[in-house]
This record gives structure tokens, C-alpha cells and sequence, in this order.
């Protein structure tokens, strides 16, 4: 089994275990994995947690129980400096940060440099790039590789670009690729914003002036329109027909919808492609690089 020391002990590595059959957490995933266990815990504030050491140093906690994987889930503004830190333990294998991975962008390239000659591997648990039921209804759906065929989509988002925008950016970039042009629709502080890649076309819209609380992803093409509910908590598909009234294309026919198991246990298929990472196959969740395009992306945003 693979050791794993969680530094910071907030909502995603326990305080979100209120219902402990599902695994949101860090705590829950790892505990029910047959392939991860948990060796240590630090935080500042003191755990008393049944069976598992207690630091408040980060340094001694790795010294002495030398972990394959930290996972970081510490305050997105506490992040760099941990990092800077870690950089000098070459026999950990994975840091798995949390979202956004650093407070911006060029702090994100000097941490790249820090750790260039590293064997380290740096993800970020941008949790619905790894959403497999989402991956298989755009690959049967949307036929991206297809020559020609345009998307367009709209993504509605609670909170800040930068830590609930950014899920969206990251999971768009991973279908869709690098993204070739940025606009905002109007006044920047609205963060209302447009990301153009080179066969589609993603307009944002902040909650916070549509004074809603829902998050929704709609991915739009010729044929199909998918609608990722609720942060992933739900899949709609639709099928464009022509409306016998008005003989026009409307998207009216529903063809496949379901509750998504992921979403109760998003924690659980981030360990198993951390897993594959370390047995040497193809691991789905966002590299460090994935995260520096975020931040890139978001500084131009600040920017502007």
C-alpha cells in the first residue's frame, strides 16, 4: 500500500463527512481504498483523530514517516509556501494539491521551476476531469475528434474565476484543448466572460449577477445538447428535432438522463488515477501544467 500524509485537515480532506457511506473527502476516499493508507495528519489546529498521528510540523511528519503521496488541502493562499518547502523531499511521489494550486500565476511558474528537475509529479484535484459518466456521454455524444464538428456550451458558476470558475476551465481545456482567444461580454467586474478554442466556443456567466445559486455546464452541437447539473450532480441529453409546429430545429426530445454516481464519490476516483499514476499507466486528473494554463487564462482575466 501506498503512505499518504494529508497537510491541512479542513472541509475536503474530513470536515465534509457528514455522511460517511459517501467518499467527498480525502479522509473517507482513502480510508475505504485498498491501495492507499493514511499514515499522518498535520494541521495547526491539533486532530484527535482514533489511530492516526498528529503533527503540527509538516518536516518531521515526512522525515518520519516518509509518504508516497501529501496531499495539500491547505488555504489556497498557503499553498506556495508549503510547496517551495516540499520541493526538497525528492523521495515523496505524488503532491496532490487542491484547487486552484497556488493564489496565481506567477506563482504557479515559479513552482514549475522549482520542481523541473524533480521526480515529483504535481496534480491538482480539479475532481471533474476524472468524471468518467460525463467523459463517456461526450465521447458517444459529441464525437470531438470529428473533423468539422463545432460545440459551443455556456458555463454558470458560483463564487470568484478563481476558485469555482477554474473547474470549468480546466475540465473545458481537457476536451477542447488550448484556448485561442479570451473576451469579456461586458464590464470585467462581472465576470461574465467568453473562452474560444479552435472548434468551440464557451461563454461564462457568474451567478453573482444572475442572483442564482445553480451551476450548470451546457454543451451544444448540430445534433445533441448536455446538460451537467448542479456541479455534476446530474446528466441531461437532448436531441435536436424539428418541432412540427414550427418546422424549426428545437431541442426537445429528452434521450438519456441520470444521477451521477460520481458525485457522491468524487474522492474515490481521484485515488484510483493517482493509483494508475503510480502503477505506470495513464492517469486522467490534471497535471501541474494543466493548472498553470488555469492561471494563466485567469491572470489574463484579472488583467484585463
Amino acid at each position: 500500500m501506498f503512505k499518504v500524509l494529508i497537510i491541512g485537515f479542513g472541509l475536503i480532506a474530513h470536515g465534509y463527512n457528514a455522511n460517511s457511506r459517501f467518499s467527498i473527502t480525502h479522509y473517507n476516499a482513502i480510508k475505504k481504498s485498498r491501495n492507499f493508507k493514511l499514515v499522518a495528519i498535520v494541521d495547526k489546529k491539533r486532530i484527535k483523530l482514533r489511530n492516526y498521528p498528529y503533527y503540527k510540523d509538516y518536516n518531521t511528519a515526512i522525515k518520519f514517516h516518509k509518504p508516497d503521496l501529501i496531499v495539500l488541502s491547505v488555504p489556497t493562499s498557503s499553498q506556495y509556501k508549503i510547496l517551495k518547502k516540499l520541493a526538497q523531499y525528492d523521495k515523496v511521489k505524488i503532491i496532490l494539491c487542491e484547487k486552484p494550486f497556488t493564489k496565481n500565476y506567477l506563482q504557479s511558474k515559479k513552482i514549475k521551476k522549482l520542481f523541473e528537475n524533480s521526480k515529483v509529479k504535481i496534480f491538482i484535484n480539479y475532481m471533474r476531469n476524472v468524471d468518467y459518466i460525463l467523459e463517456d456521454k461526450i465521447n458517444n455524444y459529441f464525437q470531438l475528434k470529428k473533423k468539422n464538428n463545432f460545440t459551443s456550451g455556456f458555463v454558470f458558476y458560483n463564487g470568484t474565476p478563481l476558485n469555482f470558475a477554474s473547474h470549468y476551465i480546466s475540465l473545458l481545456i481537457k476536451y477542447f484543448g488550448k484556448v485561442i482567444n479570451i473576451k469579456f461580454l461586458e464590464n470585467k467586474k462581472k465576470n461574465n466572460f467568453i473562452l474560444k478554442f479552435k472548434k468551440a466556443k464557451f461563454t461564462f456567466f457568474s451567478n453573482k449577477q444572475l442572483f442564482n445559486s445553480y451551476e450548470r455546464l451546457e454543451i451544444l452541437n448540430a445534433d445533441y445538447f448536455l446538460s451537467y447539473n448542479n456541479g455534476g450532480e446530474s446528466l441531461e441529453i437532448r436531441r435536436l428535432g424539428i418541432n412540427p409546429i414550427y418546422k424549426k430545429k428545437i431541442f426537445f426530445k429528452k434521450i438519456d438522463f441520470q444521477k451521477n454516481k460520481f458525485y457522491k464519490n468524487c474522492q474515490k476516483y481521484i485515488y484510483k488515477e493517482l493509483y494508475k499514476y503510480l502503477k505506470k499507466k495513464k492517469c486522467s486528473l490534471p497535471s501541474m501544467d494543466i493548472g498553470i494554463s488555469v492561471h494563466k487564462i485567469l491572470n489574463f482575466l484579472k488583467r484585463e
